[in-house]
């Protein structure tokens, strides 16, 4: 049986060992926010923050976040967020648990070098990390497919900005993880968004999309097949919302790919992969 092809690692991750400490986890994800306008969602989550800093400076301590999205030498785009980090029970939760910022930049169509840095202004400690970003083509083919949005039942820690309903992922109800190592005892979601020419009748085409789960062998240990057909979806663009939940319950630990591929009458148009590693 043929090996299958490995996706690359969609995430990025600045260790703590060599970053004073804090370590940085970056992943990306782009979707339509208008018919014409590519939204890339940025995910940090930062792990060994600490729980009491003495004070460096009369203001209120938070997590500084700096985006600096870079092609061919220019700055194309800059971004910050701040995360405040003066409530008890936040300080607590983002100690123990990690803090999760999630933020949206419009990027065209590219591949860029995205540079994330992040200060706790409390203890100065600063650390960066370059993020690799491919920002696809969603605009102008019959059919394409955003990058996979995953999450799972154990994520935890805060979040900012604080998730709405339309941020969270439906099944699990938990906010877009860079986490890939997923324990068997949790729910794991997969979360996609397809994208449709527009027809003259406003009637699309009906979608087959394959949630697969594969060996690096090459062997599928899990497919199941959704329908569908598109509608005008809330952001104004004329799609299909494709989420599922992926049954890792029963697999053996180790490492798989996950894909999402999407079919009409039987044509294969398009998929994205990412790699996961299942834990007992």
């Amino acid at each position: 049986m043929a090996a299958a092809q490995l996706p690359p690692t969609d995430v990025t991750v600045a260790d703590a060992r060599s970053q004073g400490g804090l370590s940085l986890t970056v992943f990306s994800a782009t979707s339509l926010g208008s018919e014409v306008t590519p939204s890339v969602l940025i995910g940090v989550e930062v792990h060994g923050l600490a729980a009491m800093v003495a004070p460096q400076t009369d203001l209120p301590r938070q997590l500084e976040l700096n985006y600096l999205a870079e092609s061919g030498g220019a700055v194309l785009a800059r971004h910050a967020v701040a995360l405040p980090l003066t409530d008890a029970q936040t300080v607590t939760r983002a100690t123990e648990q990690g803090a999760r910022v999630l933020a949206r930049i419009p990027l065209s169509a590219g591949r860029y070098a995205l540079r994330v840095t992040a200060r706790d202004s409390g203890d100065r400690r600063t650390t960066s990390v370059v993020h690799d970003l491919d920002v696809p083509n969603l605009i102008g083919a019959p059919i394409t497919m955003t990058d996979l949005v995953m999450s799972a039942s154990g994520v935890s820690g805060v979040t900012y900005p604080q998730p709405q309903e339309d941020t969270l992922l439906p099944l699990v109800g938990q906010p877009p993880t860079g986490r890939r190592q997923f324990s068997r005892a949790e729910k794991l979601e997969v979360n996609a968004e397809i994208y449709e020419a527009p027809t003259d009748d406003g009637f699309g085409a009906t979608l087959s999309i394959a949630t697969s789960i594969v060996t690096p062998e090459g062997r599928v240990v899990h497919e199941a097949v959704d329908s569908g057909s598109s509608e005008t979806l809330p952001n104004g663009v004329f799609g299909y919302q494709h989420y599922t939940l992926v049954p890792i319950a029963t697999l053996p630990p180790g490492p798989y790919i996950l894909r999402v591929s999407v079919s009409v009458d039987g044509a294969a148009w398009t998929s994205r992969s990412v790699p996961i590693t299942v834990e007992p």
